[in-house]
């Protein structure tokens, strides 16, 4: 079983393989204000579960935005809300009535 230290060992690993990517994209020309995160996830996201020591769970991911993409997660404005899952009963909007070609506003 594994002790804290192996533990600690592990996640420091997987930090340092991640870090280690960064430096080499930095070294490679991308600017380091173009980077979101550099997270290494030890043994908490394998791929393959029933054999953590599995060489395929020993990697990295990097994630690329386009312009589009980074503007929209950077952007501040509230991100307009998801549409109703459909068959959903959606509230009647003030002044609109549920019968065809009659309105609830009240009159002038």
């Amino acid at each position: 079983m594994c002790t804290h230290f192996c533990a600690h060992f592990w996640e420091q690993l997987s930090a340092d393989r991640a870090n280690a990517a960064r430096r080499t994209l930095v070294a490679g020309g991308m600017r380091e204000d173009k980077m979101g995160r550099v997270v290494g996830f030890a043994d908490t996201v394998p791929f393959d579960k029933d054999n953590p020591d599995s060489a395929v769970n020993r990697r990295i991911s990097i994630i690329v935005l386009n312009k589009k993409a980074d503007e929209e997660i950077h952007d501040e404005k509230p991100a307009a809300p998801a549409p109703p899952p459909a068959g959903a009963m959606v509230p009647p909007l003030p002044g609109v009535s549920s019968k065809p070609g009659v309105t609830d506003l009240p009159a002038r």
